[in-house]
């Protein structure tokens, strides 16, 4: 997809406004809004919009779907594995990493499984499979408690709709 970019945006991307941290320069905030709205104004085929060169890029992704999101499901820290859209989502992410010349200093990924192929496989669809993964539980998912592994419209149906589905 081709992003389609304000001249306010392209305005801000000309005129370098960065904050210095211990991964060197980041963006400031009033540089990344216009980046993210930009980014959600698409055409058909996967782009990104331009980075300067001295600007750190820090990608984050969702795992493809699990099993438990394809049935609905609480999923929370149950260790369940990709459904077979979820395989095709972590392979068409790799294709746009690949296509836009994305290349990884590392990947972190929680330790959960989902996670783990998701990250394998968009890597290896990149063509950048010698990228080092380093796994940490401090990504896993969030804990739903007595609601992991229980279907989301039955729990809904026993405790209340608002409850259930904030």
């Amino acid at each position: 997809m081709t992003v389609t970019m304000s001249s306010e945006c392209k305005a801000r991307l000309s005129h370098p406004r960065t904050i210095g941290n211990s991964f060197g320069k980041i963006p400031s905030a009033d540089r990344i809004q216009p980046l993210l709205r930009a980014a959600y104004t698409t055409d058909a085929v996967p782009s990104l919009p331009p980075i300067p060169p001295d600007i750190h890029r820090f990608v984050l992704m969702r795992h493809g779907e699990s099993e438990f999101n394809n049935t609905d499901i609480f999923t929370g820290r149950c260790d369940v594995g990709l459904s077979a859209r979820g395989e095709v989502e972590s392979q068409e992410a790799g294709e746009v990493f690949r296509s836009q010349g994305i290349h990884f200093d590392r990947c972190v990924t929680s330790v959960l499984t989902r996670s783990i192929v998701t990250a394998h496989k968009a890597l290896q669809a990149a063509d950048i499979a010698y990228t080092p993964i380093q796994y940490d539980w401090h990504f896993n998912e969030r804990h739903y408690g007595a609601l992991q592994g229980l279907g989301k419209e039955r729990t809904a149906d026993r405790l209340g709709r608002g409850l259930v589905m904030k």
